[in-house]
């Protein structure tokens, strides 16, 4: 409005400008190939216009289904083509190692520092009679008993000391040691003062029965015992005796209580239970498909287990003993069987050079662990349908203890952002449309008129989707960006176009008329606007990036349909809708129309 003007009046001579008027008589638009295209456009539109709204209705239903088939997936080095560098290093580190794309899966326990007494005190329980309950019946359910005792004071309480607990729990522990070993060692102070001289079981058996010190339960146990090995007679016999008490006395509830103390209050993922659980949700992971590795604290555990476990055979050994000591270091390659060991191992690792490189898979306190996950695909639909599989597999498979999951890495960043971006161009393309609609209702004065400059602008946007999803291609960045220039490309057709026919239908009285004028002049302004813009877009189908080749495309084919969809729809539907759209409308051509 400026420049082109002021550019003409300095350089353009007065003879050419009065050049390029046409003579009284002659036609504007000197006739051509163009011209005489246009001319049977606007024959048709105007004839057509059943015809022409149906094909409208036609594109509209197909436009629905290809936009229903789109999928929102983007991945940056797909940006590159398929011949470039980046693209075929990507495809062969890809197919050699276990992915170059990377995400991390952060776990932590949904309230790290509650008591969780129910749970705890269930375990201590069940672990209680397993170790205690054939051995000491009655000591084990007063043991028990005090469990539920305790579970009871301070279970409810929300700031509960769990160490307390343990504290009153081994006071406990100490006084039914007291009452289970004092029998045993009673039994124990007699047998040694036995005559082994020819002693033989029998003798044996009635000596222990009449220790009356010792409850009977004890001296039937110690008999039942003594009958396994009740072919020995002398020393033997008394020997056998000796270490059967020494066995029984081995069962003190006080380390058991120590043990527990170190199982139950270790951190969370230094107990076997949960890192059994992370190698599991590992290895049924990489089953998918989708992921090629995955790395964790836990494989670094059982790594170090097994070095610090392996043992060489002999260099005389056999097939069969090398086989053996090969299952033997092999079954070291595991988590081991109680927290204490798994803190052993992880402190072996802590003291490694790079010890950091432990601490990068898990936190120093051992509450939060790291997997590493190397996806062979960086497209976002792939991160997407991995972290619908890790959602999947804990929600049928619960851990121990609950968990929070948490997502991070370039990968899932990807995802996040390409989220936020489709949802940002979403809002903004339909709260553009509006704003544009109501622009369009303001400038032309109506309502109508508001309506119809926005249908080609819908037409073409529609038609723009619905081939994206037809023919397969993703909504990505490039595309979701470029959406919003269809608003200001597609309008700006069916603003000339509208006021034009407005302005030459008030002249000439006649909707006929003027559709006729209407495809000469305005309609050669309109065409060679979107021709040249349209080919002057198509060299960057040539780009080596892909983004670049979109912008060609996608800016080409939006010049292209809202052209056609503004020289074929507007005048078809300016031909029905002629009375309400002008104020003054002759009939004298209603009777031309099919």
């Amino acid at each position: 409005m400026t420049l082109i003007p002021a550019y003409i009046m300095l350089v353009v001579p007065e003879s050419r400008l009065q050049s390029l008027v046409a003579a009284e008589g002659e036609p504007v638009v000197a006739s051509g190939l163009l011209n005489r295209i246009l001319e049977m456009l606007g024959r048709f539109s105007y004839l057509r216009w059943k015809l022409i709204l149906g094909l409208v209705v036609a594109v509209i239903a197909v436009s629905i289904y290809g936009i229903s088939r789109i999928e929102v997936n983007d991945n940056p080095v797909k940006w590159f083509s398929k011949k470039h560098e980046i693209r075929v290093a990507d495809r062969v580190l890809n197919s050699h190692f276990g992915g170059t794309y990377t995400a991390y899966l952060t776990l932590r326990a949904t309230s790290p520092d509650s008591c969780n007494c129910d749970e705890k005190s269930k375990q201590m329980i069940a672990a209680a009679r397993e170790h205690f309950g054939d051995v000491y019946p009655e000591a084990t359910e007063k043991f028990i008993g005090e469990i539920k005792r305790l579970k009871n004071r301070f279970g409810n309480v929300a700031t509960s000391d769990v160490r307390q607990i343990f504290v009153e729990l081994i006071r406990a522990a100490e006084q039914l040691d007291a009452e289970v070993f004092e029998p045993w060692e009673i039994l124990a102070d007699e047998v040694n003062y036995v005559d082994p001289a020819g002693l033989d079981f029998e003798s044996l058996k009635r000596q222990v029965l009449a220790v009356e010190a010792a409850p009977m339960s004890y001296r039937q146990k110690l008999v039942d015992r003594l009958q396994e090995v009740s072919h020995h007679k002398g020393e033997l016999l008394l020997d056998a005796a000796l270490v059967i008490t020494d066995e029984f006395s081995q069962f003190s509830f006080v380390e058991f209580v120590y043990e527990l103390e170190a199982e139950l209050a270790a951190p969370l993922f230094k107990q076997p239970e949960m890192l059994r659980y992370v190698e599991t949700m590992q290895r049924n992971l990489q089953q998918g498909g989708k992921i090629g590795k995955t790395s964790s604290a836990v494989d670094a555990l059982k790594k170090a287990s097994y070095e610090l476990n392996y043992l060489n055979p002999p260099a005389d050994a056999g097939e069969q003993d090398r086989a053996n000591f090969e299952k033997r270091n092999r079954s070291f390659f595991s988590v081991p069987d109680s927290a204490a060991a798994v803190g052993q191992v992880f402190v072996q690792l802590e003291g490694m050079k790079k010890k950091d490189s432990l601490f990068h898979l898990v936190t120093r306190d051992y509450q939060e662990m790291n997997i590493w996950f190397q996806l062979t695909s960086g497209d976002n639909k792939d991160m997407e349908a991995v972290v619908e599989e890790v959602e999947a597999y804990m929600q049928s498979n619960p851990p121990p203890t609950p968990l929070v999951a948490e997502w991070a890495g370039l990968t899932y960043l990807n995802v996040v952002w390409q989220d936020k971006m489709v949802r940002g161009m979403m809002g903004s393309l339909l709260s553009s449309f509006a704003v544009v609609l109501i622009m369009m209702m303001l400038l032309f004065r109506s309502a109508l008129y508001g309506v119809l400059a926005m249908i080609p602008l819908t037409i073409t946007i529609g038609s723009i989707y619905g081939i994206i999803g037809l023919v397969g291609k993703d909504y990505d960045m490039p595309v979701a960006v470029l959406s919003a220039l269809t608003l200001g490309l597609s309008v700006d057709f069916a603003i000339h176009f509208l006021q034009r026919a407005r302005g030459l239908q008030a002249e000439l009285g006649s909707w006929r008329k003027a559709s006729e004028q209407m495809f000469k002049e305005p309609a050669m302004a309109i065409s060679r606007n979107a021709i040249v813009i349209a080919v002057g877009f198509t060299p960057l189908l040539l780009a080596p990036l892909v983004p670049y080749q979109t912008v060609g495309f996608f800016l080409a084919t939006i010049m292209a349909v809202s052209w056609l969809a503004t020289l074929f729809i507007l005048p078809a539907l300016l031909t029905p809708l002629r009375r309400y759209a002008f104020k003054s409308e002759s009939t004298d051509s209603e009777g031309d129309e099919t």
